[in-house]
């Protein structure tokens, strides 16, 4: 994931596996520029609306493939003020969840504090699953994508 970060901090990340037992990392992020949680949000486009999900697959070692996920959206903190001096609402993606034909893989509950059209990656162990990635946002907004994998669009793998 690509967050934002107003300040050097430890950043944490915990993943409950399937067995319920809780793995947790931590490393230090030294910011160069101060501000990612005051930055403006983007916006969508007509090309890409918000809540447009695109996904890449990359070929990794053992017949694994690596997921990349971008969501379109502006992300806002709610810190954030306009040309007026209002502050502009919070508005933000709030869950993530990706599946395939077993059922779900990852279920992600996020905050504001991801960055602009936010990035997902995910390693996966079959270069050939189809997968569905659901999404939501704070203002109860669902985005879904549905990316059938090569043996399942074509019979061929």
């Amino acid at each position: 994931m690509n967050i934002r970060l107003e300040q050097t901090t430890p950043v944490r990340a915990a993943a409950r596996d399937s067995d319920g037992v809780w793995h947790v990392a931590s490393v230090r992020v030294e910011v160069m520029n101060p501000g990612g949680c005051t930055a403006a949000g983007g916006s969508g486009s007509a090309e890409n609306p918000i809540g447009t999900i695109a996904m890449k697959r990359f070929r990794r070692p053992n017949s694994a493939t690596r997921l990349k996920l971008r969501i379109t959206h502006p992300m806002d903190t709610g810190l954030v003020t306009d040309e007026d001096g209002a502050v502009v609402p919070a508005y933000y993606v709030d869950t993530v969840t990706l599946a395939d034909n077993a059922g779900p893989i990852a279920d992600l509950v996020t905050s504001a504090a991801l960055a602009t059209n936010p990035d997902f990656y995910f390693d996966l162990p079959d270069r050939l699953q189809t997968v569905r990635v659901t999404a939501s946002d704070s203002k109860g907004l669902t985005f879904d994508l549905l990316e059938a994998s090569r043996r399942d669009r074509d019979g061929r793998t």
